[in-house]
């Protein structure tokens, strides 16, 4: 009688519960999944992307599933299992297949039921239906025009790369440890959706003397590294193709860089550049001794390393290569042409190329779409900047030969002897038969600029650029007086390349102008004074000694402005700072001016 009596109690509590349960099952959370939401990104129309979710059983009943269910047919849930233990976890299989353009939000519904009752639990579904925009836009510079080449919509060549793929130059590279990589977003993956990377290939042009890596990463900074691969015995001056020892697949979720690395105790080049322009930012990334990565274009060269990735698992209705002036893509009208936001064709276009004429020295944001049926693609964007052209004054002009060496002049380049102002051209010049013949002129507007210098062009019948090797002349225009002045430069052992010699595809930075006062001042013949200056470095109180009456003295900082200036009346003269610092000290004679550097502790 007693164990009926509890039966039935425990029947009726039972009952109760399930009359309840909405009111209990508020109170607490059934499930947890890992994530807040599952966002698919963007998809092509009638198109599918399939991603999984997990869900975890927080209660501590069994739970079964009566159905996961969606508002539209744009998504469909397939679970693993319809019922969970408690703790339990399962992953569900979202298929999203994008039936319009736009954002396709939804909510997956999980009917569920157990010993606590039954209930609906909410997930947020998001996707982005697309129309495919036209792929590999590159373009091609010759004079003041450029021209736009595409791919159509879809395309997806076996080859993963930025940039036309043709090995031009090299990079020169100094001790330490680099690394090359060209980087893919999940907009540039879309067309390669279902392929995997099987071979990886880079030019190289030196012999490689220290180690070498191959390196493939996700993830938009390149957190999550995919492959690290040691390699020997790689050939100079041809393309090293390697097959990879594992498939990667292609995930337009996620980002992918291809590339190397090199750590050398010597100058070498070994990166392989293509001849531009390049794509900043994609094709032409760059790390040194681990540090943030930066971009060819931070250096002032637009090129892209020769780095390809080859794919397999294609398609053949993608990787067929459509002929100019067939659109084969349906619903495709043809292509509109942007410059700046500025849309250049009145009617779609039926080609896979297109001509601009533009300004030397400008920048321009190129952008390509694809048109179907009144919808318009994302655009295929490219950046393009043309050589510049300056006013030159008589004696420096110059040749834009494809040798090229960039020089950066920083906002905080110190200058001495000479005001270095907004407006002023700094040249950098070579020696022939007794003539100063320019090779690069930039102007300096008082902010960051980069100095190109050109090489001789071996295939022209007269010396047009500099020698590798060659020593780098500077000058100074003045835009104000109109006079020309020559420069001592010092330069940055920060950069690969500080000997102030010319090297191809060299990258340099300069720290101070100094005014030579050899070549600046009267050249008459004259006994040069020996001056000494003591102690150095010093706690404040200086001496020179070896002056002449009325020889200028001038003292600057290190940010060139003016500290002290007196003269002197005798063979020798005291002066103090009390600032510690790192100065210059100016002695200006009648004939000659000299200069030394003094610390002050």
């Amino acid at each position: 009688m007693k164990t009926l009596r509890t039966t039935q109690i425990q029947f009726f509590a039972f009952l109760l519960l399930l009359l309840s349960s909405n009111a209990v099952m508020g109170r607490f959370t059934v499930v947890e999944f890992d994530s807040d939401q599952l966002d698919f990104g963007m998809v092509p129309v009638s198109q599918s992307k399939i991603a999984t979710i997990h869900m975890t059983n927080l209660t501590d009943a069994i739970l079964m599933f009566l159905s996961f269910e969606t508002d539209t047919d744009d998504y469909t849930a397939y679970p693993s299992t319809w019922a969970l233990q408690p703790g339990e976890s399962m992953p569900i299989v979202i298929a999203f297949n994008a039936s319009a353009v736009g954002e396709l939000p939804d909510i997956l519904y999980v009917n569920h039921f157990g010993y606590l009752g039954s209930g609906v639990v909410e997930f947020p579904l998001m996707g982005e239906g697309m129309v495919l925009p036209p792929s590999n836009l590159t373009a091609s510079l010759e004079e003041n025009t450029v021209a736009l080449n595409w791919m159509p919509p879809g395309f997806s060549p076996d080859e993963l790369r930025f940039g036309n793929g043709e090995p031009f130059s090299a990079v020169g590279t100094s001790s330490g440890t680099f690394e090359f990589a060209a980087r893919f977003t999940p907009d540039d993956l879309i067309p390669y959706s279902g392929k995997q990377l099987d071979e990886l290939g880079f030019y190289v042009h030196d012999s490689v003397s220290g180690d070498f890596k191959l390196r493939v990463y996700g993830g938009p900074d390149a957190e999550n590294i995919l492959l690290d691969l040691p390699l020997d015995n790689l050939q100079a001056h041809s393309w090293n193709d390697i097959g990879l020892p594992f498939p990667i697949l292609i995930d337009e979720m996620d980002y992918l860089w291809i590339g190397y690395e090199i750590k050398q105790q010597q100058t070498a080049f070994v990166a392989g550049v293509d001849g531009g322009p390049g794509v900043n930012g994609s094709g032409d990334l760059l790390r040194i001794n681990g540090s943030m990565w930066t971009t060819l274009g931070d250096y002032g060269y637009s090129n892209n390393w020769t780095i390809r990735g080859t794919l397999s698992g294609a398609d053949d209705a993608t990787t067929t290569i459509m002929d100019a002036g067939a659109l084969n893509a349906p619903g495709l009208l043809g292509f509109n042409v942007y410059r700046d936001g500025e849309k250049l064709n009145e009617e779609p276009i039926q080609e896979l190329t297109y001509i601009d004429v533009i300004e030397p020295g400008e920048t321009y944001l190129y952008a390509v779409t694809a048109l179907y049926d009144e919808i318009e693609s994302m655009p295929a964007t490219l950046v393009v900047t043309p050589p510049g052209m300056l006013n030159m004054p008589e004696g420096w002009e110059f040749n834009a030969t494809a040798m090229a060496h960039n020089i950066h002049i920083p906002v905080e380049v110190q200058h001495f002897g000479f005001d270095l102002m907004p407006g002023d051209l700094i040249g950098v010049f070579y020696n022939q038969n007794g003539v100063d013949k320019a090779a690069g002129v930039a102007q300096w507007n008082g902010s960051h600029t980069v100095l190109t210098a050109y090489g001789n062009d071996s295939e022209t019948p007269h010396k047009n650029g500099f020698d590798p090797g060659e020593i780098i002349q500077w000058k100074v225009f003045s835009s104000s007086s109109q006079t020309t002045h020559t420069f001592i430069a010092e330069y940055s052992e920060q950069m690969p390349h500080h000997n102030g010699t010319f090297e191809l595809m060299g990258l340099s930075m300069i720290e101070s102008l100094t005014l030579d006062a050899t070549v600046n001042v009267d050249q008459a013949e004259f006994f040069p004074q020996t001056i000494n200056l003591f102690p150095n470095p010093s706690s404040g109180n200086v001496s020179l000694s070896g002056l002449n009456s009325g020889d200028q003295i001038t003292i600057y900082d290190t940010n060139g402005r003016l500290v002290l200036s007196f003269s002197a009346d005798d063979f020798k003269t005291q002066f103090n700072i009390q600032t510690s610092g790192l100065y210059v000290v100016e002695i200006k004679g009648d004939r000659e001016v000299t200069r030394k550097k003094l610390i002050i502790r």
